[in-house]
């Protein structure tokens, strides 16, 4: 019990605002933890390492809510929603025990979104995401080689995280690479057919190039 009390006070001190949730930072958790804030998989990793030495079990999970899209730059960005799990310890209450459960831990307070339910996360999946967004951001800021060598890292965690080859496709056509950009594509599409996402990149992509009729078979599963 006191250790997982000394974990909350450490996230959320006396105001409930010691790590506020900022969407578009990215960073490993010894930056967030210098930081003092960050977007969900910061924060979820920096949760997730906190837990470790304090012998608390825990785990990272995606929680389903509506589709956000903003747009950034020259990019309409999808985004996710990840959180912590961690196992509270039993604690003795009067001449009973209760009996130890689940604690979600989540920064985003505006989120209207069940905090339960969600899918569990391996670590690879976790860094893949975390790499995939530190490439997109990359993107936006110009930051070409940065962009690519977070992709790799992305591919190199989990290559069946298929937002890692939407957004590595749209790199592809920024650099005017239409052929790797499609095989990119493809790849998501093996992944997950009915993915929104890959399904109008694949077909923007072929319009553009003027393969009209293939393009009218995407905009048909669209």
């Amino acid at each position: 019990r006191v250790r997982f009390e000394h974990l909350l006070d450490a996230l959320f001190g006396e105001n409930l605002q010691d790590f506020p949730y900022i969407a578009d930072r990215t960073s490993p958790a010894a930056e967030t933890w210098q930081n003092r804030g960050g977007n969900c998989i910061s924060l979820a990793i920096m949760t997730l390492a906190l837990t470790e030495p304090l012998g608390l079990k825990a785990h990272i999970q995606e929680v389903q809510i509506p589709n956000t899209w903003q747009r950034r730059g020259e990019m309409n960005m999808l985004y996710r929603h990840i959180n912590v799990i961690v196992q509270r310890p039993a604690r003795t209450m009067g001449s009973g025990v209760d009996a130890s459960g689940e604690v979600v831990i989540d920064f985003d307070p505006d989120l209207n979104s069940p905090r339960q339910g969600g899918v569990p996360l391996t670590r690879q999946r976790v860094l893949a995401m975390f790499y995939s967004n530190l490439a997109v951001e990359a993107m936006v800021r110009n930051e070409h080689v940065v962009a690519y060598a977070n992709f790799h890292a992305a591919a190199a965690q989990d290559p069946s995280f298929e937002s890692i080859w939407i957004n590595l496709a749209h790199f592809y056509r920024t650099q005017a690479d239409a052929w790797a950009a499609e095989q990119s594509l493809q790849l998501a599409l093996q992944l997950n057919p009915d993915s929104y996402a890959a399904l109008t990149g694949m077909y923007q992509l072929l319009n553009q190039s003027g393969r009209t009729e293939a393009a009218a078979a995407y905009e048909q599963k669209l």
